[in-house]
């Protein structure tokens, strides 16, 4: 829609956005302004894993306060951006 003018500005996760962008040189008008909040990440698990539960958060916290947690994300996003690039990546997850 911004290609063809239709509207003025959109709001759009980051990686899918810029993906887009560099898909198609009719983008190429196209700017990424600002990022607007950091994504939040939870965990889920199933309640049969309660036990586990507490270990599972201390070892995120720990992933987190180490820097490992940020690194497996920025990778994730990478390879995800990646593939929105080359058409391969499934967005409607």
């Amino acid at each position: 829609m911004l290609a063809k003018k239709n509207v003025e500005f959109a709001i759009v996760e980051f990686n899918a956005g810029n993906g887009i962008i560099r898909s198609d040189l009719k983008f190429n008008n196209i700017l990424s302004l600002a990022r607007l909040t950091d994504l939040r990440i939870f965990a889920y698990m199933h309640k049969r894993h309660a036990k586990v539960a507490k270990k599972v958060a201390t070892t995120l916290d720990k992933m987190k306060s180490q820097g490992d947690f940020r690194s497996i994300v920025a990778k994730a996003s990478k390879e995800y951006l990646t593939a929105i690039e080359s058409g391969s990546a499934n967005t409607a997850q």
